[in-house]
């Protein structure tokens, strides 16, 4: 192959890196300039837009000027413009925003070797400390471990500043509390100007309310309730029960007592009756005493059955008027024993019982 036929080729590849060559550099020198172009638009917005917001705040048209200024900051960050638009908030006594404008400045302008306007910025911040107004939202543990999502005007908070004192500009704010399964808890707060303090406290929040759908059983009450209403079940004896159950008690110790007296007074009388048919006269006269007060015995077991059937007729009454659903027996008794051959006691056993069930 001869060199002429080597040689064209080469030369069109030469020719063709050229051309690459060429457009690449048009190219990026093209978009280096429509970026130039767009840069310079967007300063010069920012430029028109800081010199209507100066000419507002000297009007004293402090919203407009805000918002201008405001603009101007976000197409062109500046020390002048945040120092501006701190002001127009100092002014409007937005004292927090117009603090948090007034760091940025003096931090914007220690970066940029501005060490002047950094001190300057600082010290207005500085002097607008001591009158900001805070606004501390606690939390309650049993919110927190429900996983409450807290928000201020719609600003979230995180679990980190709960119970922190922290800056906000005077105003009216609704703090709004929520998690999975529990009702939103709402509350709405007003902080003053001059450095107010409120505390706004989040409690246990309210499970939701499950309604039941259409042609459903209603749901049943919660487990709490239930226990509510087994406390009722449980409730003490009603007054007149309780003055019942006295006079039974009442009643069977005086039975008792005559019972074993009347006891006492036959044994002696009888020891030296027996084992003959015939007693004296005076241990006559005693086993008399000792069926007087047998009777006596007997008419007190007696009250105190009557006394005891009353008071269950009466506590049954009580707890049906104040108890729905099904209602629980009652199981009472009254046992007396006289294990003597002869008209006399020789001893009495008596038993009274009564149980809820």
């Amino acid at each position: 192959m001869s060199r002429c036929a080597t040689a064209k080729p080469a030369r069109a590849d030469r020719n063709a890196l050229r051309l690459a060559t060429v457009l690449l550099t048009g190219s990026l020198l093209l978009g280096s300039g429509v970026a130039l172009g767009s840069d310079i638009e967007q300063a010069a917005a920012a430029e028109a837009l800081f010199d209507e917001g100066l000419e507002l705040l000297d009007r004293g048209e402090l919203e407009r000027a805000c918002a201008k200024l405001h603009a101007s900051l976000e197409l062109d960050p500046g020390v002048g413009t945040l120092m501006y638009l701190a002001e127009c908030h100092r002014r409007l006594g937005r004292n927090t925003s117009a603090w948090t404008r007034f760091l940025e400045a003096a931090a914007l302008a220690r970066a940029t070797q501005q060490p002047a306007r950094g001190e300057l910025a600082q010290a207005r911040a500085d002097e607008l400390a001591p009158s900001l107004s805070r606004l501390t939202v606690k939390v309650s543990p049993q919110a927190a471990r429900a996983g409450v999502q807290v928000l201020r005007g719609g600003l979230v908070l995180e679990p980190e500043t709960w119970g922190s004192a922290l800056p906000v500009d005077p105003g009216t704010y609704e703090i709004v509390a929520t998690a999975p399964g529990y009702q939103p808890f709402r509350r709405t707060v007003h902080l003053g100007r001059n450095g107010d303090q409120v505390v706004a406290e989040i409690p246990a929040l309210l499970p939701e309310r499950v309604e039941p759908a259409s042609g459903q059983e209603p749901i049943a009450d919660p487990p709490t309730r239930a226990h509510d209403q087994e406390v009722v079940d449980r409730r003490a004896l009603h007054p007149v029960t309780w003055g019942l159950a006295g006079l039974t008690l009442v009643g069977a110790a005086l039975g008792t007592s005559f019972a074993v007296w009347a006891e006492s007074i036959e044994a002696n009388a009888l020891r030296d009756c027996e084992p003959g048919p015939k007693c004296a006269p005076n241990e006559l006269d005693e086993l008399e005493r000792a069926r007087k007060r047998a009777s006596v015995a007997h008419g007190s077991f007696a009250v105190a059955s009557v006394t005891l059937v009353a008071a269950t007729i009466w506590e049954i009454h009580a707890r049906r008027s104040t108890r729905s659903g099904h209602e629980r027996g009652l199981r009472w008794g009254l046992a007396a024993v006289n294990p003597l051959d002869s008209p006399l006691p020789r001893g009495a056993q008596v038993t009274l019982h009564a149980r809820f069930e």
